[in-house]
């Protein structure tokens, strides 16, 4: 008998994604989430996509003020998030394929290779400031020919397109569901 979730709900950000993983991206790709939170979407995507070999979810698990939703989250929210993640990442049959990161994205980021991920996935509530941040170290980790991805593009739609314009890169912008995504 199979105890495994299936992560296929309407709900987990980055479901609009996975056609493009799946018709874009080599065997063996490499994605980077940033934003953990209970691991959802890092479950889906390995799930969903055989072509993804390996999923680093990037989540310091520290107490922060949420400005995007004018919230404080934390440590016992946290503690919670952090539990759900292990928990969903064990049950997912995928355990194999995914990798949680207890540590800050720019911390991790200067462990990865420029030009070495397949797909990068802006996931975390954070700040504008903290977006760029993410998008500053990140977008030179992404292979070209990979999809640069977030969400909240209602809250960051400014940093996205001038993010997007300074990079110089010409490729169709497309946005679903609060999702966004080109390819670099």
């Amino acid at each position: 008998m199979n105890n495994n979730y299936i992560f296929e709900s309407k709900e987990i950000l980055g479901q609009s994604l996975i056609h493009g993983i799946n018709f874009i991206l080599p065997k063996n790709s490499i994605v980077v989430e940033i934003g953990t939170w209970y691991a959802q979407t890092a479950c889906l995507i390995a799930q969903k996509c055989k072509n993804v070999s390996m999923v680093y979810t990037v989540d310091p698990y520290k107490a922060y003020f949420n400005s995007m939703s004018n919230i404080d989250i934390d440590e016992k929210q946290l503690d919670i998030a952090k539990n759900m993640a292990k928990h969903n990442i064990k049950y997912s049959g995928c355990s194999e394929k995914i990798r949680l990161i207890e540590k800050t994205s720019v911390d991790f980021s200067k462990e990865i290779k420029s030009s070495s991920i397949d797909m990068v996935f802006l996931d975390s509530e954070i700040d504008e400031q903290s977006a760029l941040e993410d998008m500053d170290v990140w977008y030179p980790k992404l292979k070209n020919g990979g999809i640069f991805s977030g969400h909240h593009f209602g809250q960051i739609e400014n940093i996205v397109n001038s993010f997007k314009s300074n990079t110089k890169n010409t490729n169709y912008l497309s946005v679903n569901d609060g999702v966004w995504a080109w390819i670099k």
